[in-house]
């Protein structure tokens, strides 16, 4: 709280103290205590040093000082800040005669202001237009810019008596100032009489100087000499009081006018006289501005020349890191691909050796009970009976059967591992390929005494590859029959909900046990076990259904319970 009120002091001090060296000081103190405790007011600060700085005449530290209150203001994305460090320096190049430069700045404060929910510093960017307009000699636009001004100061709410007074002093003055150009004079009065009311109540010498020197220039054109002459000495005096050289010197030349039309020649002859030793003065003052102006320009190529030292430096800066990014990123890629080409590798010998253990076991194994059997029948042929010889031919057929379904996932799989299999999709019928499969198996399943039902929606349609469905429906009826009890059942449904199909196949046998669920469908994860018969496993099917599920676009789980049953689910979508 006491840093806030000795901020409040400080901004107080430096707005309205006639005094450059307390102005200075303020804004030196005001721009230490915001940089350790209140770093968005820093725009601020440098506006207040900008000032101090220009009321010197110490243009370039005044200009520099404002463009680093906009930059710090750009940076905050602070609005307000930004619009007045644009209207100052605006201000300090039409100060320097820089009109272009001036209106320049001036207008970007105008164009942001009008966009900001702010009616001062609206009113503050249009006085501003104003006064641009007022040096072009363009009495029009300036007078629509001093109306749009005293439009938004009358809709303000002032903070304090001081900036309504301002606010309202200044725009009064460039009111009458544009209709005085216009050579409405009446007019013109009236609003330099309401300025001097709230200037005075302030006492903004500033402001009350050029509104006096506005009347002079009034009352000499309406020939009302000794008018003139009155109101040219009140803003003699007070342009003496803030030192200011030019508007005394336009004064001594107008006394000197108005003596002459009065025929007071020696009263004419002394402000003549005084006159050019203002002007004298002024080509000092002059000369101070010329060098700054080449001060300026000293800094501008200096800063100008290092902004392009510090591009190639960044540029070399950025060209190394870009060289580093990319080196790195080809090291790291390379690494990757070869950790990636290591885990591919490791996978291919694993799903090799699992390949390997298939045909050297798993199919090895019933082609010699199916070689043994065939030896047995061709030694033993005339001791069997008739019965004993349809036993084992139907033990050969489904040795046979059990074979053939191993060689075709087999053969799927290796193609699959090799090169790959394109999806053919064609729009079927899920009901016809369970059916046909039911078929295929029949005798599989009559020889454990097992009814396969099948309630599928006969309507359900999906777009898919036949073939790979197929051998799925094929594959989950081999298993379910291979793990079912004798003389239970098998049930397939299916619907459709939300353009998705899903079909089910259900059984009541051995189930899965919880430990072994995570490796149903991995084939490098040796799991097998045995059927209800003693049927041998290898996996392999499983592995193919996922495969040609998710190449499907669908998707495949289970549930089951051990010595309980299995419920397998396909998930397709129908279009």
């Amino acid at each position: 709280n006491n840093l806030q009120t000795s901020l409040k002091i400080l901004q107080d001090s430096i707005d309205r103290s006639s005094n450059n060296e307390l102005i200075k000081s303020c804004s030196e103190e005001y721009l230490v205590i915001v940089k350790n405790n209140y770093p968005k007011l820093i725009p601020k600060a440098y506006i207040n040093l900008g000032n101090s700085c220009w009321l010197v005449s110490d243009y370039w530290r005044a200009i520099e000082n404002f463009l680093i209150s906009l930059d710090q203001a750009t940076i905050n994305s602070d609005s307000s800040n930004i619009i007045d460090a644009n209207i100052y320096l605006g201000l300090i190049y039409e100060r320097l005669k820089e009109i272009n430069k001036s209106e320049y700045y001036i207008k970007n404060a105008y164009e942001m202001a009008m966009k900001y929910n702010n009616n001062f510093l609206k009113a503050s960017a249009s006085w501003n237009m104003a006064m641009i307009y007022n040096h072009k000699g363009m009495a029009d636009k300036s007078l629509f810019f001093a109306k749009q001004s005293i439009n938004f100061v009358r809709i303000t709410n002032f903070e304090n008596e001081y900036t309504k007074h301002f606010a309202y002093g200044l725009s009064y003055f460039y009111l009458s100032y544009a209709y005085s150009l216009l050579k409405d004079y009446n007019i013109a009065l009236n609003y330099c009489d309401s300025s001097i009311i709230h200037n005075k109540l302030i006492n903004n010498l500033n402001i009350l100087v050029p509104t006096y020197s506005t009347i002079s220039l009034i009352k000499y054109n309406q020939g009302d000499y000794l008018g003139s002459v009155a109101f040219s000495k009140f803003c003699i005096q007070n342009a003496e009081l803030i030192n200011n050289i030019e508007y005394q010197s336009w004064e001594f030349e107008n006394l000197s006018k108005c003596y002459e039309k009065l025929g007071r020649l020696d009263s004419s002859l002394y402000f003549l006289k005084l006159f050019n030793f203002a002007i004298d003065s002024l080509k000092v003052i002059d000369v101070r501005i010329l060098a700054s102006k080449q001060e300026l320009g000293e800094k501008k190529n200096e800063l100008s020349q290092q902004y392009y030292l510090n591009k190639i430096t960044i540029l070399i800066g950025i060209s190394i890191f870009t060289f580093v990014v990319i080196l790195g990123y080809l090291l790291y890629s390379r690494y990757r691909i070869k950790v990636k080409l290591s885990k591919q590798l490791s996978k291919l010998n694993s799903t090799k050796d699992k390949f390997f253990s298939i045909i050297s076991h798993d199919l090895r194994t019933p082609l010699n009970s199916f070689n043994d059997l065939i030896k047995l029948l061709h030694l033993y042929y005339d001791e069997f009976s008739k019965e004993e010889i349809k036993g084992h031919i139907n033990t050969l057929k489904n040795s046979s059967d059990n074979i053939l379904l191993l060689v075709e996932n087999l053969l799927i799989w290796s193609n699959l591992q090799s090169k790959g299999v394109e999806v053919i999709p064609e729009t079927i019928s899920i009901n016809e390929i369970v059916e046909q499969e039911i078929k295929n198996l029949s005798d599989y399943a009559e020889k454990k005494n097992i009814n396969i039902q099948n309630i599928v929606n006969k309507n359900i349609e999906i777009f898919a590859d036949k073939q790979m469905i197929s051998t799925v429906i094929r594959n989950l009826l081999s298993n379910s029959i291979k793990f079912s009890n004798k003389d239970s059942t098998i049930k397939f449904s299916g619907d459709v909900k939300n353009e998705i199909c899903e079909i089910i196949i259900e059984d009541f046998g051995i189930g899965i046990k919880d430990e072994d669920k995570p490796k149903v469908f991995k084939l490098d994860s040796k799991f097998s076990t045995l059927g209800t018969s003693n049927e041998k496993g290898t996996g392999l099917g499983l592995c193919l259904c996922k495969e040609f599920i998710e190449k499907n676009n669908g998707k495949i789980w289970f549930e089951s319970e051990f010595k309980v049953g299995s419920i397998f689910t396909i998930s397709l979508p129908i279009n």
